[in-house]
């Protein structure tokens, strides 16, 4: 038996936890000292001066201990450890608990990252894989995992100390422009400035190529998100495509004016 955990920034909703039978591990977001649950986020505004908080250590460990003593192995997706402190947390309670029984495995990615990969593990789970080889089919498949997205400022991302690198000079976000971003070896990368609207699509869908399944994360759902869907549907036909807003712990990061694309190459 196989327990599978993930972020929930994987921005699951309830539906795709009990179908894939998925745990979240909530992270927290802080208002004026005040901490918060993590939840999906549609139809609500950002709070002003909020930051986000990882899953602890000692989170893990409790729910860790509750699928060992179950019988399970367990599988633990995390964010990057380039993006957020929860790989290093979830390694260091994995340690308390026999060798083999819990792979915490750094998605090299976030969102939807952990949403696919968690589909990926437990359907090779279904079809009889065991748990040593779904853990390394998944870090091959994270290599196949392409992120793009934009926001209304790169501000909060630099800030924090989560953007990696900026690919060129002339990448520097302008007045009126959007930035967009990716996501290379578990690094936020910012790419360029663009106007918002149909540059922003372009470049949004330039980096996902032969997509098997995609995932259209938005903050808040606007003609643009609409025109985004379109086109993936158009270009890529035969891709499932999934629509998930993000949860408060994103959007304290990346703004109401996120919108992204997290796809799995064939």
């Amino acid at each position: 038996m196989i327990g599978i955990i993930t972020e929930s920034i994987s921005c699951m909703n309830r539906q795709d936890c009990v179908r894939l039978m998925v745990r979240l591990m909530p992270l927290s977001y802080v208002v004026s000292g005040k901490s918060f649950p993590d939840v999906i986020a549609e139809g609500r505004r950002c709070p002003p001066n909020a930051f986000s908080m990882a899953p602890t250590a000692a989170q893990y460990y409790k729910v860790f201990g509750e699928y060992v003593a179950r019988g399970y192995n367990v599988i633990c997706l995390t964010s990057s450890p380039k993006i957020s402190t929860s790989y290093e947390n979830a390694m260091v309670a994995s340690k308390a608990y026999p060798a083999g029984r819990i792979a915490v495995v750094d998605s090299k990615g976030v969102a939807g990252a952990l949403h696919l990969l968690a589909q990926r593990a437990r359907e090779l789970e279904r079809s009889g894989a065991g748990f040593t080889d779904i853990v390394q089919i998944l870090q091959s498949v994270r290599d196949k995992l392409s992120t793009s997205f934009s926001m209304d400022a790169i501000t909060t991302l630099r800030d924090a100390k989560r953007l990696g690198r900026v690919m060129h000079t002339s990448a520097a976000p302008i007045l009126n422009q959007k930035p967009v971003c990716i996501i290379e070896g578990g690094t936020i990368v910012l790419k360029k400035s663009v106007s918002s609207g149909f540059g922003e699509i372009r470049e949004l869908c330039a980096v996902h190529a032969a997509p098997r399944r995609m995932i259209v994360h938005y903050g808040i759902k606007d003609a643009v998100t609409g025109e985004l869907i379109r086109t993936l549907r158009a270009r890529h036909p035969h891709a499932e495509i999934l629509q998930r807003p993000v949860t408060m712990a994103l959007r304290v990061n990346l703004g109401d004016g996120i919108l992204g694309i997290v796809s799995e190459t064939i």
